[in-house]
Parts: structure tokens; C-alpha cells; sequence
């Protein structure tokens, strides 16, 4: 799922090879785009599910990557793919698709696809600008997470070797490597030999990388380089209690924390300001976490079964999730 830049649609895609926009005002389906042909598609039964979108900043395109390693770019107003960007190679049907991004000011458009490799391109033509091997996995190279800088000076990627690298927009230069090194603590010796970035964001400031994967968050401090895990099960109980106790501890320290792009494989979604977490749970609750007072503030209750994800609008007004019951809800938070 992806909120518009002004807060007044939101895109979804799934399954079944369709990007709904909806609005949000109105709730209603405002319009449908068929990725290929439907009648080609339902003859050959070929999945290639919808990983990532991606509106640009004047919300004219949309970026979507898919199965069987495509980009294609959407006109938002007539539907129509007017690109497909061909820089990945191709897998499987059913495959996951690659993750793309567009930076803040629309200069660039970046992918990571199954390749290991993160491209580049140029939205006035869409042509490359440049591409680089940004997972270094020994059995499974693929690019799982991107994300700008707030000044769209790095673009930070993320993926199956658990390494995050930075990389300078303009050139292709590698900044730095986040690499996982080891700890004292034997919980967090195991999850960062097998940590696998799902989702990547920088804070507000630029001073701080936040990455996470399904059961944990690492925070990077840009200028130390200190790394703190975030362990789900590190401390007993419940999955969720034992991450929030620690973020809200990290969170004392870091009030600007924020994490903007979520994938579809996690379920939970902080807001822009760093004050609210969302957490959605296998029984169709969503818990709001006040992080500042360290309680639950609210409960919502509005799907049924597993939550697959929740994101916040860019403003932090809205909340939509997502769940495994094919239904979006959107919330006023």
C-alpha cells in the first residue's frame, strides 16, 4: 500500500495482478489498473504479485514492482503503463517483484530486484543513470529495502546478507557499509548472523538508520556507526511487548524516530513522528502504542484474521492496514 503524496488516494496491489487506488475521503474505488491483459492472464493462471508502489512526488506516476522481476510505471490518470523498465532480470512467475522508490524531489526513481542489484534511473526519460551490486548474499542475492535521504543526497539499500549500504544519488559511490558485528548478547549474536532487511528508513534528521526485518528493528547511528538490535524475543513474553519494551527505551533517546516505508511482510508501522506504533496482530487488532507514555493508547478492531501491514499517511493523520481478509481499512489516528 502507498498513500498519495496530498493524503487523498491510497494504492493497493496484490494477487491478482490489479492496483486499485481508493479515496480516502469517500472510501470508494475510485479507479482499477489491469496490469496485463485479464482474459491472457486467467487463461494462463501466471501470478506476478505486486511487492511495492511508489507514487512520485506530483503524485502524476506510479511506480510498481512485480513478480517475474518487472517495473512498470503507471500514468496515474489514464491508467496506461507508459514504461517498463527493463534492468532486472527476469524469475519466476509468483515470484517477489522488485522494490522501488522515488526520491523526495522526483530526481530519481530507485529499484532493488531479485538480482542483487540496485538501479537508478532517471524519470525524465527513464533511462539508467547508474546500477550497482548492493547484496552480496552467498546463496540468495536479492535487494529487499530502499529509501532516500531526506535531502535525496544517499539512497540507502538493504537485503538478504543483512548489510546496509549507503550510496551517494548522484554517482553510484558507495558511502559506507552497516555491517551486523558481533554482541555480548547471545540473542542478539543470532539474529544479526541471520538478519534479513525487509524494510529501510532514515529519521527525520538524517542521523539515523532505522532497518527492520520480521521480528526485530536495528537502529544504526549515522556518525558513530553504533548499531543497537531491537530483539522480539530477547527478554520473554509476547512477541510484541518484548520489541516494544526496548523501542520504547531507544525511544527516550531518539524522539525523532521514524520509519516511512513499510513492506508487506511486516505488520507493524510507526508514525512520521516517531510518537505512535502500530503493531497489527494474527487476531485482527491493532494495537497504537504511545510510545512517549509507554502505554497502549487505543485498540482498533476492523479485520479478521492476520494483518499484513499498516502504514501512516506522510502527515501522520491517517493509519490504513491491510490484512489477509482482502479488506483496507483507513483510520483517523
Amino acid at each position: 500500500m502507498e498513500f498519495s503524496p496530498e493524503c487523498k488516494f491510497i494504492a493497493s496491489g496484490g494477487e491478482d495482478n490489479k492496483v486499485r487506488i481508493w479515496n480516502i475521503e469517500t472510501g470508494r474505488l475510485a479507479k482499477t489498473f489491469f496490469l496485463d491483459n485479464e482474459d491472457t492472464f486467467e487463461a494462463l493462471g501466471w501470478s506476478k504479485p505486486i511487492n511495492s508502489l511508489s507514487y512520485s512526488p506530483d503524485s502524476k506516476f506510479l511506480a510498481v514492482g512485480r513478480g517475474s522481476g518487472e517495473v512498470l510505471i503507471i500514468d496515474t490518470d489514464s491508467g496506461d503503463a507508459i514504461q517498463d523498465l527493463e534492468g532486472h532480470p527476469g524469475g519466476l512467475f509468483g515470484e517477489r517483484g522488485p522494490c522501488v522508490k522515488f526520491s523526495h524531489d522526483g530526481h530519481f526513481l530507485g529499484t532493488g530486484g531479485l538480482d542483487g542489484r540496485l538501479i537508478i534511473w532517471n524519470p525524465s526519460d527513464w533511462s539508467i543513470l547508474w546500477s550497482a551490486e548492493a547484496d552480496k548474499d552467498k546463496s540468495q542475492k536479492s535487494v529487499l529495502a530502499i529509501t532516500f535521504s531526506n535531502d535525496n543526497k544517499i539512497i540507502a539499500s538493504g537485503g538478504m546478507d543483512g548489510t546496509v549500504r549507503l550510496w551517494d544519488t548522484r554517482n553510484g559511490n558507495l558511502v559506507t557499509e552497516l555491517i551486523p558485528t558481533e554482541s555480548s548478547d547471545v540473542m542478539v549474536q543470532s539474529l544479526s548472523r541471520q538478519l534479513r532487511i525487509y524494510s529501510i528508513s532514515f529519521t527525520q534528521d538524517n542521523k539515523h538508520i532505522v532497518a527492520r526485518d520480521q521480528s526485530c528493528l536495528a537502529v544504526y547511528d549515522l556518525k558513530t556507526g553504533v548499531r543497537e538490535v531491537i530483539n522480539s524475543t530477547s527478554r520473554g513474553g509476547t512477541e510484541d511487548e518484548s520489541i516494544i519494551d526496548r523501542l520504547e527505551r531507544w525511544a527516550e533517546a531518539n524522539r525523532d524516530f521514524a520509519i516511512a516505508h513499510r513492506l508487506s511482510n511486516t505488520n507493524s508501522g510507526l508514525s512520521p513522528n516517531g510518537s505512535v506504533w502500530a503493531i497489527g496482530c494474527r487476531e485482527g487488532e491493532i494495537q497504537l502504542w504511545d510510545l512517549l507514555n509507554k502505554n497502549i493508547a487505543h485498540k482498533l478492531i476492523g479485520h479478521q484474521g492476520t494483518i499484513d501491514c499498516t502504514v501512516f499517511s506522510s502527515d501522520g493523520r491517517l493509519l490504513a492496514s491491510g490484512g489477509q481478509d482482502g479488506v483496507i481499512c483507513i483510520w483517523g489516528v
